[in-house]
């Protein structure tokens, strides 16, 4: 059974190698800048609750770079998302567990029809 951290670090590689470190910075820096991520954060804390795979991903959809981005592209982005969410909130307030950001990791993937080879 693979880690959240595991999924994220091998897709995050495997889309490195295909686009280029450059578009994974981009990608990288349109996801930490979002005040629309931020908000998520922020009602997660309020709420102690995790959001969800689709919630993470309406996030991503409200960047103006990622709304006619391809699906690579955009699981990418919607893994950062999870993956900043995970580091700044979640080690703090635990309210997911490693399995359950792996099923929203499955569930990206599933979304945007990208084979789950870990």
């Amino acid at each position: 059974m693979s880690s959240f951290n595991t999924i994220f670090e091998n897709y995050k590689e495997k889309f490195t190698y295909k686009h280029g470190h450059n578009k994974v910075q981009k990608i990288k820096s349109k996801v930490l800048s979002s005040s629309n991520l931020k908000k998520l954060s922020q009602i997660s804390i309020d709420r102690r609750i995790a959001p969800s795979e689709a919630d993470f991903g309406s996030g991503i959809h409200t960047i103006t770079y990622f709304m006619f981005a391809g699906g690579e592209t955009t699981a990418m982005a919607e893994l950062f998302a999870i993956h900043n969410w995970n580091e700044t909130v979640n080690r703090t307030y635990r309210l997911c567990s490693d399995l359950d950001l792996c099923h929203k990791a499955e569930a990206t993937f599933r979304r945007y029809q990208i084979p789950m080879s870990h």
